[in-house]
């Protein structure tokens, strides 16, 4: 019911950005990325592009398995947001950047990703918990435990902390050493 009155609220006021956005996300919450991808297109053939319509863009063409193109506009995503400094989705914006890498078979590009953004935004759990899950599902323990163990350093909810407490138990109980 929400989606016809975006419509035409973008219909009738091409500019208001808003409109766009929450158009996109409850095509994607639905599971419907192309036709997100096309209300994104429309908002930037409006002008509107900002790092957060740039960042849908990008996951709406992973979604459409379009890969190359997913990587730059990412890429451009991360670039806008830190050369203007409107960092407010920049935890998402390396996530799926990071995510396109591994979809493209670059595992190294995309570890790279996340330790360039833990560099740079060291209180990003995500960047750490999303390495942490990498590297266990790779068998690379020791790496996991390093980043398991600098994420715990980290101010969590209670519910991460346990939740790391309980991977770093069993990857020291397998005899993993950072």
């Amino acid at each position: 019911k929400a989606a016809p009155l975006l419509a035409k609220s973008i219909d009738a006021n091409p500019s208001f950005r808003s409109a766009y956005v929450v158009l996109a996300a409850l095509y994607f919450q639905a599971a419907r990325p192309r036709s997100a991808l096309q209300v994104l297109v429309k908002a930037l053939k409006n002008n509107i592009k900002d790092v957060e319509i740039l960042n849908m863009v990008g996951y709406g063409l992973m979604q459409e398995n379009k890969l190359d193109e997913a990587l730059k506009i990412l890429e451009q995503a991360r670039t806008e947001a830190e050369q203007t400094s409107v960092l407010y989705c920049i935890d998402l914006i390396y996530i799926n950047w990071y995510t396109a890498n591994l979809l493209v078979g670059k595992g190294d590009a995309a570890i790279a990703i996340l330790e360039e953004g833990i560099r740079k935004y060291p209180d990003v759990v995500s960047f750490y918990t999303n390495l942490v899950n990498l590297f266990v599902q790779t068998h690379q323990s020791a790496q996991a435990l390093t980043y398991c163990e600098k994420a715990l350093a980290l101010e969590l909810l209670p519910d991460m902390r346990r939740h790391l407490e309980t991977v770093e138990k069993n990857l020291k109980a397998a005899g993993t050493t950072p």
